[in-house]
């Protein structure tokens, strides 16, 4: 995936940078900080909307609803 795909991915995935993550029976409001190829992933780095920290997760796990 090129620089603009995965941007456009992003795009598709959120709305104004802010998707979602499952986790377990959770859904979790996160915002996308940055972006980056790793090991032949794609990979966003992301902090929840209210509360602390940031995580690199795997592009496919964000999601719009």
């Amino acid at each position: 995936m090129t620089l603009q795909e995965q941007h456009e991915a992003i795009e598709q995935r959120t709305t104004n940078g802010e998707g979602f993550i499952q986790f377990d029976k959770m859904k979790i409001k996160v915002k996308v900080l940055d972006a980056r190829k790793s090991y032949g992933r794609d990979d966003v780095k992301v902090t929840p909307v209210e509360g602390s920290g940031e995580q690199w997760i795997d592009l496919t796990r964000l999601h719009k609803d």
